[in-house]
Protein backbone atom coordinates (compact mmCIF):
# COMPACT_ATOMS: atom_id res chain seq x y z
CA UNK A 1 0.00 0.00 0.00
CA UNK A 2 1.26 3.65 -0.93
CA UNK A 3 2.64 4.71 2.01
CA UNK A 4 0.51 8.41 2.77
CA UNK A 5 1.65 12.36 3.33
CA UNK A 6 0.97 12.20 7.16
CA UNK A 7 3.69 8.87 7.55
CA UNK A 8 6.20 10.13 4.91
CA UNK A 9 6.07 13.59 6.39
CA UNK A 10 7.40 12.02 9.74
CA UNK A 11 9.62 9.24 8.45
CA UNK A 12 11.48 11.00 5.30
CA UNK A 13 13.94 12.96 7.16
CA UNK A 14 17.04 12.35 4.83
CA UNK A 15 15.18 15.21 2.42
CA UNK A 16 14.54 18.21 2.06
CA UNK A 17 10.80 18.36 1.97
CA UNK A 18 8.01 20.55 1.88
CA UNK A 19 4.44 19.93 3.79
CA UNK A 20 1.59 22.09 2.44
CA UNK A 21 -1.18 21.72 5.44
CA UNK A 22 -4.44 23.03 5.18
CA UNK A 23 -6.61 24.15 8.58
CA UNK A 24 -6.79 21.06 11.43
CA UNK A 25 -4.52 19.10 9.50
CA UNK A 26 -1.43 19.25 11.82
CA UNK A 27 0.71 21.38 10.73
CA UNK A 28 2.63 21.59 13.92
CA UNK A 29 2.01 17.89 14.74
CA UNK A 30 3.73 16.91 11.34
CA UNK A 31 6.65 19.20 12.44
CA UNK A 32 6.21 17.60 15.94
CA UNK A 33 6.37 13.74 14.96
CA UNK A 34 9.45 14.52 12.74
CA UNK A 35 11.03 15.75 15.09
CA UNK A 36 10.59 12.78 17.63
CA UNK A 37 11.43 10.62 14.69
CA UNK A 38 14.71 11.90 13.64
CA UNK A 39 15.77 11.19 17.40
CA UNK A 40 14.02 7.68 18.11
CA UNK A 41 14.38 6.55 14.69
CA UNK A 42 17.39 7.66 12.73
CA UNK A 43 19.74 8.42 15.40
CA UNK A 44 19.74 11.87 15.42
CA UNK A 45 20.27 14.23 18.75
CA UNK A 46 18.41 17.21 20.05
CA UNK A 47 21.50 19.34 19.65
CA UNK A 48 21.17 18.17 15.78
CA UNK A 49 18.31 19.97 15.40
CA UNK A 50 16.91 23.99 15.16
CA UNK A 51 13.06 24.01 15.02
CA UNK A 52 11.81 27.43 14.76
CA UNK A 53 8.33 28.76 14.76
CA UNK A 54 6.52 32.31 14.77
CA UNK A 55 5.36 32.90 18.34
CA UNK A 56 6.74 31.92 21.89
CA UNK A 57 3.88 29.73 22.75
CA UNK A 58 3.56 28.23 19.48
CA UNK A 59 7.12 27.10 20.68
CA UNK A 60 6.67 26.80 23.92
CA UNK A 61 3.75 24.30 22.87
CA UNK A 62 6.11 22.39 20.54
CA UNK A 63 8.84 22.13 23.24
CA UNK A 64 6.37 20.71 25.51
CA UNK A 65 4.58 18.12 23.41
CA UNK A 66 7.93 16.87 22.35
CA UNK A 67 9.01 16.57 25.65
CA UNK A 68 5.43 14.59 26.82
CA UNK A 69 6.48 12.37 24.18
CA UNK A 70 9.88 11.68 25.62
CA UNK A 71 8.08 10.78 28.90
CA UNK A 72 5.38 8.51 27.59
CA UNK A 73 8.09 6.41 26.11
CA UNK A 74 10.44 6.54 29.26
CA UNK A 75 7.10 5.33 31.11
CA UNK A 76 6.37 3.13 28.82
CA UNK A 77 10.19 1.30 29.34
CA UNK A 78 9.80 2.00 32.92
CA UNK A 79 6.48 -0.42 32.52
CA UNK A 80 8.26 -2.78 30.73
CA UNK A 81 11.42 -3.36 32.52
CA UNK A 82 13.50 -2.01 29.78
CA UNK A 83 16.69 -0.86 30.94
CA UNK A 84 18.16 0.60 27.87
CA UNK A 85 14.98 2.15 26.88
CA UNK A 86 14.89 3.93 29.94
CA UNK A 87 18.52 5.48 29.61
CA UNK A 88 17.85 6.66 26.05
CA UNK A 89 14.29 8.30 26.92
CA UNK A 90 15.86 9.82 29.72
CA UNK A 91 18.36 11.44 27.67
CA UNK A 92 16.15 12.61 25.46
CA UNK A 93 13.90 14.16 27.76
CA UNK A 94 17.22 16.41 29.53
CA UNK A 95 18.83 17.04 25.99
CA UNK A 96 15.15 18.90 25.15
CA UNK A 97 15.69 21.31 27.82
CA UNK A 98 18.41 23.00 25.88
CA UNK A 99 17.20 22.15 22.65
CA UNK A 100 17.00 24.81 19.68
CA UNK A 101 13.03 25.29 19.56
CA UNK A 102 12.46 28.68 19.23
CA UNK A 103 10.97 31.75 17.36
CA UNK A 104 13.35 33.15 14.60
CA UNK A 105 13.45 36.17 16.14
CA UNK A 106 15.20 34.36 19.19
CA UNK A 107 17.23 32.15 16.71
CA UNK A 108 18.78 35.78 15.34
CA UNK A 109 19.07 36.72 18.73
CA UNK A 110 21.31 33.71 20.17
CA UNK A 111 23.42 34.19 16.56
CA UNK A 112 24.09 38.10 17.24
CA UNK A 113 25.10 37.13 21.40
CA UNK A 114 27.33 34.29 20.31
CA UNK A 115 29.09 36.72 17.87
CA UNK A 116 28.78 40.30 19.35
CA UNK A 117 31.67 41.53 18.06
CA UNK A 118 31.02 40.48 14.33
CA UNK A 119 27.75 41.64 14.55
CA UNK A 120 28.74 45.32 16.34
CA UNK A 121 26.43 44.51 18.96
CA UNK A 122 26.36 44.85 22.60
CA UNK A 123 26.53 41.36 23.87
CA UNK A 124 24.43 42.22 26.62
CA UNK A 125 21.57 43.81 24.05
CA UNK A 126 18.09 43.51 24.87
CA UNK A 127 15.38 43.87 22.12
CA UNK A 128 13.17 46.76 22.67
CA UNK A 129 9.45 46.44 23.25
CA UNK A 130 7.27 47.25 20.24
CA UNK A 131 5.43 50.29 22.09
CA UNK A 132 8.82 51.68 22.85
CA UNK A 133 9.96 50.79 19.73
CA UNK A 134 7.82 52.62 17.97
CA UNK A 135 7.52 55.72 20.76
CA UNK A 136 11.76 56.11 19.71
CA UNK A 137 10.71 56.53 15.86
CA UNK A 138 8.25 58.91 16.07
CA UNK A 139 10.37 60.83 18.36
CA UNK A 140 13.63 60.85 15.61
CA UNK A 141 11.36 61.22 12.65
CA UNK A 142 9.75 64.37 14.30
CA UNK A 143 12.90 65.65 15.52
CA UNK A 144 14.64 64.99 11.93
CA UNK A 145 12.52 66.66 10.20
CA UNK A 146 12.00 69.48 12.85
CA UNK A 147 15.88 69.96 13.11
CA UNK A 148 16.18 69.63 8.65
CA UNK A 149 13.79 71.95 8.63
CA UNK A 150 15.81 74.76 10.17
CA UNK A 151 18.86 73.95 8.03
CA UNK A 152 20.03 76.10 5.59
CA UNK A 153 18.77 73.10 2.71
CA UNK A 154 16.19 71.43 4.00
CA UNK A 155 15.14 68.11 2.18
CA UNK A 156 11.91 67.67 4.67
CA UNK A 157 11.05 71.00 2.70
CA UNK A 158 9.84 69.16 -0.10
CA UNK A 159 7.68 66.39 1.51
CA UNK A 160 6.06 69.11 3.73
CA UNK A 161 4.95 71.22 0.39
CA UNK A 162 3.52 68.15 -1.21
CA UNK A 163 2.19 66.29 1.34
CA UNK A 164 1.89 68.74 4.85
CA UNK A 165 3.49 68.36 7.79
CA UNK A 166 1.49 65.16 8.85
CA UNK A 167 1.83 63.44 5.45
CA UNK A 168 5.58 64.09 5.75
CA UNK A 169 5.72 61.84 9.04
CA UNK A 170 3.36 59.53 7.93
CA UNK A 171 5.01 58.63 5.22
CA UNK A 172 8.38 58.85 6.77
CA UNK A 173 6.63 56.03 8.88
CA UNK A 174 5.54 54.00 6.02
CA UNK A 175 9.53 53.83 4.65
CA UNK A 176 10.36 52.35 8.17
CA UNK A 177 7.75 49.62 8.10
CA UNK A 178 9.29 47.68 5.96
CA UNK A 179 13.26 49.17 5.90
CA UNK A 180 14.48 46.26 3.65
CA UNK A 181 12.54 47.20 1.27
CA UNK A 182 13.24 50.96 1.32
CA UNK A 183 16.61 50.29 1.16
CA UNK A 184 17.18 47.93 -0.95
CA UNK A 185 15.35 50.43 -3.21
CA UNK A 186 17.71 53.40 -2.29
CA UNK A 187 20.51 51.16 -3.06
CA UNK A 188 19.23 51.11 -6.79
CA UNK A 189 18.79 54.81 -6.69
CA UNK A 190 21.27 57.46 -7.69
CA UNK A 191 20.17 60.51 -7.99
CA UNK A 192 22.68 62.38 -9.66
CA UNK A 193 22.80 60.36 -12.41
CA UNK A 194 19.21 60.88 -13.15
CA UNK A 195 18.36 63.52 -15.99
CA UNK A 196 15.39 64.72 -16.04
CA UNK A 197 13.19 65.03 -18.98
CA UNK A 198 11.09 67.45 -18.11
CA UNK A 199 9.92 69.58 -15.32
CA UNK A 200 7.15 66.60 -13.72
CA UNK A 201 10.13 64.32 -13.70
CA UNK A 202 12.34 66.56 -11.89
CA UNK A 203 9.52 66.96 -9.60
CA UNK A 204 9.25 63.67 -8.45
CA UNK A 205 13.48 63.12 -8.70
CA UNK A 206 13.40 65.55 -6.01
CA UNK A 207 10.93 63.96 -3.90
CA UNK A 208 12.24 60.89 -3.83
CA UNK A 209 15.80 62.12 -3.33
CA UNK A 210 14.52 64.27 0.04
CA UNK A 211 12.63 60.68 0.92
CA UNK A 212 16.38 59.23 0.27
CA UNK A 213 17.93 61.79 2.10
CA UNK A 214 15.50 61.97 4.82
CA UNK A 215 15.43 58.31 5.50
CA UNK A 216 18.79 58.15 6.28
CA UNK A 217 18.43 60.66 8.96
CA UNK A 218 15.77 59.36 10.75
CA UNK A 219 17.78 56.06 10.76
CA UNK A 220 20.63 57.12 12.14
CA UNK A 221 18.78 59.60 14.90
CA UNK A 222 16.71 56.08 15.69
CA UNK A 223 19.68 54.10 15.86
CA UNK A 224 21.64 56.46 18.55
CA UNK A 225 18.31 56.45 20.88
CA UNK A 226 19.01 52.68 20.39
CA UNK A 227 22.20 52.54 21.21
CA UNK A 228 22.33 54.73 24.26
CA UNK A 229 19.31 52.23 25.43
CA UNK A 230 21.57 49.19 24.52
CA UNK A 231 18.81 47.73 22.49
CA UNK A 232 17.83 46.66 18.97
CA UNK A 233 14.24 46.28 17.19
CA UNK A 234 13.01 43.20 15.54
CA UNK A 235 14.05 44.57 11.78
CA UNK A 236 17.52 44.81 13.36
CA UNK A 237 17.50 41.66 14.73
CA UNK A 238 16.97 39.70 11.22
CA UNK A 239 19.31 42.47 9.50
CA UNK A 240 22.06 41.99 11.73
CA UNK A 241 22.14 38.22 11.46
CA UNK A 242 21.87 38.38 7.48
CA UNK A 243 24.68 40.78 7.88
CA UNK A 244 26.66 38.48 10.47
CA UNK A 245 26.16 34.92 8.21
CA UNK A 246 26.81 37.20 4.92
CA UNK A 247 30.18 38.47 5.57
CA UNK A 248 31.68 35.52 7.82
CA UNK A 249 32.32 32.57 6.02
CA UNK A 250 33.75 30.69 9.17
CA UNK A 251 30.66 31.23 10.94
CA UNK A 252 28.16 30.15 8.70
CA UNK A 253 30.26 27.20 8.30
CA UNK A 254 30.23 26.46 12.14
CA UNK A 255 25.85 26.58 11.50
CA UNK A 256 25.75 24.76 8.49
CA UNK A 257 27.65 21.88 10.03
CA UNK A 258 26.07 21.82 13.69
CA UNK A 259 22.62 22.11 12.40
CA UNK A 260 21.65 18.53 10.58
CA UNK A 261 18.04 19.22 10.57
CA UNK A 262 16.42 22.50 10.16
CA UNK A 263 12.37 22.80 10.44
CA UNK A 264 10.55 25.98 9.90
CA UNK A 265 6.65 25.81 10.98
CA UNK A 266 4.39 28.32 9.85
CA UNK A 267 6.49 29.13 7.09
CA UNK A 268 4.03 30.96 4.80
CA UNK A 269 4.57 33.91 7.22
CA UNK A 270 8.38 34.47 6.41
CA UNK A 271 9.74 37.52 5.16
CA UNK A 272 12.22 38.06 2.83
CA UNK A 273 15.27 38.64 4.78
CA UNK A 274 14.49 35.87 6.92
CA UNK A 275 13.99 33.32 3.92
CA UNK A 276 17.96 34.93 3.27
CA UNK A 277 18.88 33.80 6.56
CA UNK A 278 17.32 30.16 5.99
CA UNK A 279 19.41 30.02 2.28
CA UNK A 280 22.30 31.24 4.07
CA UNK A 281 22.21 28.09 6.78
CA UNK A 282 20.46 25.73 4.41
CA UNK A 283 21.90 26.97 0.56
CA UNK A 284 20.84 25.38 -2.47
CA UNK A 285 24.15 25.12 -4.05
CA UNK A 286 25.12 22.76 -0.85
CA UNK A 287 24.68 19.17 -0.67
CA UNK A 288 22.61 18.57 2.76
CA UNK A 289 23.93 16.46 5.52
CA UNK A 290 24.86 12.66 5.84
CA UNK A 291 25.92 10.02 7.88
CA UNK A 292 28.64 9.46 5.93
CA UNK A 293 29.45 12.22 3.57
CA UNK A 294 32.44 15.02 4.47
CA UNK A 295 33.04 18.25 3.10
CA UNK A 296 30.94 21.56 3.11
CA UNK A 297 27.44 20.26 3.55
CA UNK A 298 24.12 21.95 5.07
CA UNK A 299 20.80 21.01 7.33
CA UNK A 300 18.16 19.36 5.51
CA UNK A 301 15.53 21.65 4.95
CA UNK A 302 11.96 20.90 6.02
CA UNK A 303 9.50 23.39 6.01
CA UNK A 304 5.52 23.43 6.77
CA UNK A 305 2.57 25.98 6.33
CA UNK A 306 -0.45 26.50 4.20
CA UNK A 307 -0.44 29.59 2.47
CA UNK A 308 -4.22 30.32 2.55
CA UNK A 309 -3.65 31.44 6.26
CA UNK A 310 -0.87 33.57 5.50
CA UNK A 311 -0.93 37.15 7.51
CA UNK A 312 0.29 38.84 4.38
CA UNK A 313 2.72 41.82 5.69
CA UNK A 314 2.61 40.91 8.93
CA UNK A 315 6.30 41.90 10.23
CA UNK A 316 6.67 42.15 5.82
CA UNK A 317 5.43 38.51 5.44
CA UNK A 318 5.23 37.44 1.56
CA UNK A 319 3.46 34.34 1.15
CA UNK A 320 5.19 34.39 -2.52
CA UNK A 321 8.56 32.95 -0.69
CA UNK A 322 6.78 29.58 0.75
CA UNK A 323 5.96 28.98 -3.32
CA UNK A 324 9.15 29.99 -3.99
CA UNK A 325 10.67 27.97 -1.33
CA UNK A 326 8.51 24.87 -2.33
CA UNK A 327 9.41 24.75 -6.31
CA UNK A 328 13.36 25.09 -5.04
CA UNK A 329 12.88 22.34 -2.85
CA UNK A 330 10.88 20.45 -6.13
CA UNK A 331 7.47 18.75 -6.34
CA UNK A 332 8.65 15.29 -5.78
CA UNK A 333 9.31 16.22 -2.17
CA UNK A 334 6.34 18.50 -1.70
CA UNK A 335 3.25 16.76 0.94
CA UNK A 336 0.05 17.81 1.27
CA UNK A 337 -2.11 17.16 4.26
CA UNK A 338 -5.33 17.58 3.66
CA UNK A 339 -7.55 15.82 6.19
CA UNK A 340 -9.37 17.95 8.87
CA UNK A 341 -9.35 16.65 12.03
CA UNK A 342 -10.83 19.54 13.68
CA UNK A 343 -14.34 20.54 12.28
CA UNK A 344 -17.38 18.97 11.88
CA UNK A 345 -18.28 17.20 7.92
CA UNK A 346 -21.09 19.85 7.29
CA UNK A 347 -18.62 22.52 8.36
CA UNK A 348 -15.61 20.94 6.25
CA UNK A 349 -18.32 20.50 3.52
CA UNK A 350 -19.19 24.15 3.51
CA UNK A 351 -16.11 25.57 3.45
CA UNK A 352 -15.18 23.42 0.55
CA UNK A 353 -18.19 24.24 -1.27
CA UNK A 354 -17.67 28.20 -0.59
CA UNK A 355 -13.82 28.45 -1.13
CA UNK A 356 -13.73 25.94 -3.73
CA UNK A 357 -15.30 28.16 -6.26
CA UNK A 358 -14.52 31.78 -4.97
CA UNK A 359 -10.55 30.70 -4.44
CA UNK A 360 -10.64 28.59 -7.72
CA UNK A 361 -8.29 30.55 -10.22
CA UNK A 362 -5.67 32.79 -9.10
CA UNK A 363 -4.95 35.74 -10.25
CA UNK A 364 -1.56 36.72 -9.23
CA UNK A 365 1.61 35.26 -7.74
CA UNK A 366 -0.21 36.68 -4.07
CA UNK A 367 -3.06 33.87 -4.67
CA UNK A 368 -3.07 30.44 -3.87
CA UNK A 369 -5.65 28.09 -5.36
CA UNK A 370 -7.95 26.14 -2.91
CA UNK A 371 -6.97 22.85 -1.99
CA UNK A 372 -10.22 20.81 -0.73
CA UNK A 373 -10.35 19.39 2.83
CA UNK A 374 -11.05 16.00 3.50
CA UNK A 375 -13.38 15.51 6.96
CA UNK A 376 -11.34 13.29 8.92
CA UNK A 377 -12.63 14.23 12.57
CA UNK A 378 -14.71 11.08 14.53
CA UNK A 379 -18.44 11.82 14.39
CA UNK A 380 -21.56 11.06 16.62
CA UNK A 381 -24.02 9.29 15.72
CA UNK A 382 -26.14 12.33 16.77
CA UNK A 383 -23.90 15.19 14.68
CA UNK A 384 -25.88 14.46 11.46
CA UNK A 385 -28.54 15.87 12.94
CA UNK A 386 -27.48 19.67 13.80
CA UNK A 387 -27.42 21.99 12.09
CA UNK A 388 -23.35 23.52 11.72
CA UNK A 389 -23.62 26.39 9.26
CA UNK A 390 -26.30 28.86 8.72
CA UNK A 391 -25.66 31.96 6.35
CA UNK A 392 -28.35 34.98 6.91
CA UNK A 393 -28.81 36.75 3.22
CA UNK A 394 -30.04 40.49 3.35
CA UNK A 395 -30.09 42.98 0.91
CA UNK A 396 -30.79 47.41 0.76
CA UNK A 397 -34.22 46.65 0.27
CA UNK A 398 -34.60 44.85 3.72
CA UNK A 399 -32.68 47.09 5.46
CA UNK A 400 -34.41 49.64 4.11
CA UNK A 401 -37.67 48.27 5.44
CA UNK A 402 -36.16 48.22 8.76
CA UNK A 403 -35.63 51.50 8.67
CA UNK A 404 -39.07 52.43 7.55
CA UNK A 405 -40.22 50.00 10.27
CA UNK A 406 -38.32 51.80 12.83
CA UNK A 407 -38.13 55.42 12.18
CA UNK A 408 -35.67 56.49 15.41
CA UNK A 409 -33.09 54.88 13.34
CA UNK A 410 -33.66 57.46 10.61
CA UNK A 411 -31.26 60.92 11.14
CA UNK A 412 -31.90 63.88 11.17
CA UNK A 413 -30.92 64.37 7.53
CA UNK A 414 -33.04 61.71 5.93
CA UNK A 415 -35.50 62.14 3.06
CA UNK A 416 -39.23 61.62 3.35
CA UNK A 417 -40.62 58.72 3.86
CA UNK A 418 -42.64 59.16 0.70
CA UNK A 419 -39.18 59.28 -1.44
CA UNK A 420 -36.48 57.05 -2.09
CA UNK A 421 -34.28 56.62 1.10
CA UNK A 422 -30.57 54.37 0.36
CA UNK A 423 -29.30 52.96 3.78
CA UNK A 424 -25.96 54.46 4.54
CA UNK A 425 -23.12 51.66 5.58
CA UNK A 426 -23.68 51.49 9.09
CA UNK A 427 -27.17 50.68 8.58
CA UNK A 428 -26.05 47.74 7.03
CA UNK A 429 -24.23 47.15 10.49
CA UNK A 430 -27.09 47.75 12.55
CA UNK A 431 -29.26 45.99 10.96
CA UNK A 432 -26.35 43.08 11.22
CA UNK A 433 -26.02 43.85 14.57
CA UNK A 434 -29.74 42.93 15.36
CA UNK A 435 -29.82 40.05 13.16
CA UNK A 436 -27.24 38.50 15.28
CA UNK A 437 -28.29 39.54 18.63
CA UNK A 438 -31.42 38.24 17.99
CA UNK A 439 -30.32 34.82 16.85
CA UNK A 440 -28.19 34.09 19.75
CA UNK A 441 -31.10 34.96 22.32
CA UNK A 442 -33.17 32.92 19.97
CA UNK A 443 -30.84 29.58 19.97
CA UNK A 444 -30.11 30.52 23.79
CA UNK A 445 -33.70 30.70 25.18
CA UNK A 446 -34.78 27.83 22.61
CA UNK A 447 -33.32 25.22 24.92
CA UNK A 448 -32.53 23.03 22.13
CA UNK A 449 -29.59 20.84 23.26
CA UNK A 450 -27.13 21.36 20.94
CA UNK A 451 -23.78 21.61 22.27
CA UNK A 452 -22.00 19.06 23.53
CA UNK A 453 -20.97 18.53 27.39
CA UNK A 454 -18.32 15.73 26.45
CA UNK A 455 -18.27 13.48 23.68
CA UNK A 456 -21.69 11.73 24.24
CA UNK A 457 -23.46 14.31 26.24
CA UNK A 458 -25.50 17.33 24.70
CA UNK A 459 -26.95 20.02 26.48
CA UNK A 460 -29.11 23.67 25.95
CA UNK A 461 -26.40 26.51 24.53
CA UNK A 462 -25.35 29.00 27.02
CA UNK A 463 -24.59 32.67 25.92
CA UNK A 464 -20.98 31.68 26.86
CA UNK A 465 -20.95 29.61 23.73
CA UNK A 466 -21.05 32.01 21.58
CA UNK A 467 -18.58 33.89 19.70
CA UNK A 468 -18.92 36.97 17.49
CA UNK A 469 -15.81 38.05 15.04
CA UNK A 470 -14.89 41.31 13.10
CA UNK A 471 -12.23 42.01 10.77
CA UNK A 472 -12.00 45.18 12.39
CA UNK A 473 -13.59 46.76 16.20
CA UNK A 474 -14.65 50.20 14.12
CA UNK A 475 -18.35 49.10 14.54
CA UNK A 476 -18.85 47.02 17.54
CA UNK A 477 -20.71 49.29 19.74
CA UNK A 478 -23.83 48.78 17.39
CA UNK A 479 -23.47 45.02 18.27
CA UNK A 480 -22.78 45.70 21.56
CA UNK A 481 -26.14 47.62 22.08
CA UNK A 482 -28.19 45.20 20.57
CA UNK A 483 -26.99 42.46 22.91
CA UNK A 484 -27.59 44.53 25.61
CA UNK A 485 -31.18 45.54 24.72
CA UNK A 486 -31.75 41.56 25.03
CA UNK A 487 -30.03 41.15 28.12
CA UNK A 488 -27.01 39.30 26.69
CA UNK A 489 -23.81 39.19 28.78
CA UNK A 490 -20.95 39.99 26.60
CA UNK A 491 -17.57 40.57 27.10
CA UNK A 492 -15.32 42.21 24.42
CA UNK A 493 -11.65 40.64 24.00
CA UNK A 494 -9.43 43.01 22.10
CA UNK A 495 -9.77 46.13 20.67
CA UNK A 496 -8.25 49.73 20.73
CA UNK A 497 -6.79 50.03 24.42
CA UNK A 498 -7.72 53.01 26.62
CA UNK A 499 -4.96 54.37 26.68
CA UNK A 500 -4.21 54.37 22.65
CA UNK A 501 -7.82 55.90 22.39
CA UNK A 502 -7.69 59.32 20.79
CA UNK A 503 -9.07 61.45 22.87
CA UNK A 504 -7.01 59.61 25.66
CA UNK A 505 -4.05 60.57 24.11
CA UNK A 506 -4.58 64.16 23.10
CA UNK A 507 -5.62 64.28 27.09
CA UNK A 508 -2.07 62.76 28.01
CA UNK A 509 -0.38 65.00 25.90
CA UNK A 510 -1.85 68.06 27.18
CA UNK A 511 -0.93 67.00 30.47
CA UNK A 512 2.50 66.17 29.25
CA UNK A 513 2.74 69.85 27.45
CA UNK A 514 1.65 71.81 31.11
CA UNK A 515 4.29 69.50 33.02
CA UNK A 516 7.13 70.40 30.20
CA UNK A 517 6.57 73.05 27.36
CA UNK A 518 9.09 71.84 25.68
CA UNK A 519 7.89 68.44 24.81
CA UNK A 520 7.87 69.20 21.29
CA UNK A 521 5.56 65.53 20.36
CA UNK A 522 3.08 66.22 23.28
CA UNK A 523 2.59 70.09 22.11
CA UNK A 524 2.44 68.67 18.75
CA UNK A 525 -0.03 66.22 19.28
CA UNK A 526 -2.44 69.22 21.30
CA UNK A 527 -1.50 71.77 17.87
CA UNK A 528 -3.48 69.45 15.97
CA UNK A 529 -6.11 67.61 18.46
CA UNK A 530 -9.44 69.34 18.73
CA UNK A 531 -8.42 71.17 21.87
CA UNK A 532 -6.63 73.38 18.95
CA UNK A 533 -7.27 72.17 15.60
CA UNK A 534 -3.82 73.91 13.69
CA UNK A 535 -3.57 72.72 10.40
CA UNK A 536 -0.57 70.97 8.91
CA UNK A 537 0.31 74.33 6.62
CA UNK A 538 0.28 76.56 9.98
CA UNK A 539 2.17 73.77 11.92
CA UNK A 540 5.07 73.88 9.18
CA UNK A 541 5.01 77.65 9.12
CA UNK A 542 5.59 77.33 12.67
CA UNK A 543 8.83 75.30 12.40
CA UNK A 544 10.36 77.79 10.13
CA UNK A 545 10.35 80.06 13.26
CA UNK A 546 13.60 80.71 15.39
CA UNK A 547 14.11 78.45 18.54
CA UNK A 548 15.37 75.08 19.60
CA UNK A 549 11.58 73.91 20.25
CA UNK A 550 8.51 73.75 19.19
CA UNK A 551 7.25 75.70 22.03
CA UNK A 552 10.03 78.50 21.61
CA UNK A 553 9.07 78.75 17.64
CA UNK A 554 5.76 79.09 18.86
CA UNK A 555 6.21 82.00 20.63
CA UNK A 556 8.92 83.56 18.52
CA UNK A 557 6.07 82.84 15.38
CA UNK A 558 3.92 85.79 17.16
CA UNK A 559 6.87 88.28 17.25
CA UNK A 560 7.26 87.64 13.43
CA UNK A 561 4.95 89.42 11.76
CA UNK A 562 5.86 87.79 8.93
CA UNK A 563 4.67 84.73 9.97
CA UNK A 564 1.47 85.84 11.39
CA UNK A 565 0.43 87.35 8.35
CA UNK A 566 1.30 83.97 6.84
CA UNK A 567 -0.81 82.03 9.61
CA UNK A 568 -3.62 84.35 9.34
Amino acid sequence: MEKDSYFLAKTKIFTDMSVTAGAGAGKTTSLKDRYVHIITESGGKAADITAVTFTRKAAAEMRSKVTKEALHRLNAGLKAGDAAQVRFYKEMKDDLQTADISTFHSLCAKILKEHPHEAGTDPDFRLLDENLAKQLLDEAILESIQSDLAGEEPCAATLVQSYGFAGAVKVTKNMFDNPYLTETVFGEFKPGECAPADEVRRAYLDTVDSLHKLYFLVRGRYAAAKAKLGSIDFNDLEMLTKGVLKRNSAILRHYQKRIKFLLVDEFQDTNPIQKEIIYLLAPRALPAQSDSSGGARRPYLFIVGDPKQSIYSFRNADVKIFNEVKRDIGEENSLYLLKNFRSHKKIVDFVNIFFDSYMAAPVSEFDTPYEPLIHARQANAQDDAQPRVKCIFFDESTVLKDLMDDPFELDENAKPLSKKLKPKAEDYRKFEAKIIAEEIYNIVNGGRKIVYEDKSTLRAARYGDFMVLFKAATNVEFYTKELKMRGIPYSISSGTPFFNRQYVRDMLNLLKAARNPHDDIALCGILRSPFVLISDAALFIISLAAGNSLYEKLMNTQKDASLMSELS
